[in-house]
C-alpha cells in the first residue's frame, strides 16, 4: 500500500496504472459507464489515510476525462500493478454478494437508527459473515476467498459515503440486523464479552482486529469536508 499524505497527483497515477492493468488483463472492452464503479473498486486498493469526497471525485473526474480505451490498452504497466488489478477483478465479480451486503447495511442502519459514521469495517465484516451464512436466502451462490472478502469489506466501507436512498431492505437483511440487536442484548444480560461481537466505533484507528484473521491495517476513512472533529459513537 502507498502512503500518500494527500498526494493526489501520485494517487491518480497509481489509479491509472491499476485501471490500465485491469482493462488489459480483464476488461478489454470496458464501457465508459462502467468506469466509475471500477474506479471506486480501485481507489481503496491504494489509498491510505483520509480522502474527502471532493478529493475522491476529483481523482475519478481526472481519470475519466483522460480515459481512452485504445490508449489504455497500449499503456505500459509495471508487473506489480497487475496483481492488484487481478484482485480488483475478483471483487467486481462479487456483485451479487456486495448487493446483499448493502441491503443488510441499510437494514442495520434502519433497525438501529444509526448514522453512517458508526459503520466501521469490523461491523461490516460481521454483517458480511452473516450474509454469507444466509446466502441461500439471498438467492446468491457465493464462492469467495478470505482475501477477496477482506478487500470487498474495505471497498464497501469506502463507498459508504456515497450511500443514498435505497429500496426497503429485504426480510433476510432485516433478520440479520435484528440478530445483531439480539446478540447485543444477550451481551448486556450476561455481562460477558462475545468474541465475535465487534465494538462499534464511528472512526477506527490505524489497526482493526479482523474477524477474517489478522489486522485490517489502516482503515480507509472518507473524511467529511466540513471542518471539525469527527463524531464519536456513544
Amino acid at each position: 500500500m502507498v502512503t500518500l499524505d494527500h498526494d493526489l497527483q501520485n494517487l491518480r497515477s497509481h489509479v491509472l496504472d491499476i485501471l490500465s492493468a485491469y482493462v488489459q488483463d480483464h476488461a478489454p472492452t470496458l464501457a465508459l459507464d462502467a468506469l466509475r464503479p471500477t474506479l471506486l473498486a480501485i481507489i481503496p486498493m491504494v489509498a491510505d489515510g483520509s480522502l474527502t469526497r471532493a478529493e475522491t471525485e476529483a481523482i475519478m473526474a481526472h481519470v475519466g476525462e483522460r480515459f481512452n480505451l485504445q490508449a489504455i490498452l497500449q499503456r505500459g504497466v509495471a508487473p506489480a500493478w497487475r496483481g492488484v488489478a487481478a484482485q480488483v477483478a475478483r471483487c467486481l465479480q462479487q456483485g451479487d454478494l456486495e448487493a446483499a451486503l448493502w441491503d443488510t447495511i441499510h437494514a442495520y442502519l434502519q433497525t438501529h437508527q444509526l448514522p453512517l459514521v458508526e459503520m466501521g469495517e469490523t461491523l461490516i465484516e460481521r454483517l458480511m459473515a452473516l450474509v454469507l451464512q444466509k446466502s441461500g436466502k439471498f438467492n446468491i451462490d457465493v464462492t469467495i476467498d478470505p482475501e477477496t472478502q477482506r478487500w470487498l469489506v474495505r471497498q464497501v466501507s469506502f463507498k459508504l459515503h456515497w450511500l443514498e436512498a435505497s429500496p426497503p431492505p429485504s426480510k433476510t437483511a432485516l433478520e440479520i440486523a435484528q440478530q445483531i440487536q439480539i446478540e447485543a442484548a444477550d451481551y448486556r444480560d450476561r455481562t460477558k464479552p462475545l468474541n465475535y461481537m465487534p465494538a462499534i466505533h464511528g472512526y477506527e484507528g490505524n489497526e482493526v482486529s479482523s474477524t477474517l484473521g489478522g489486522p485490517l491495517e489502516i482503515g480507509i476513512i472518507l473524511a467529511p469536508e466540513a471542518d471539525g472533529e469527527p463524531p464519536v459513537a456513544p
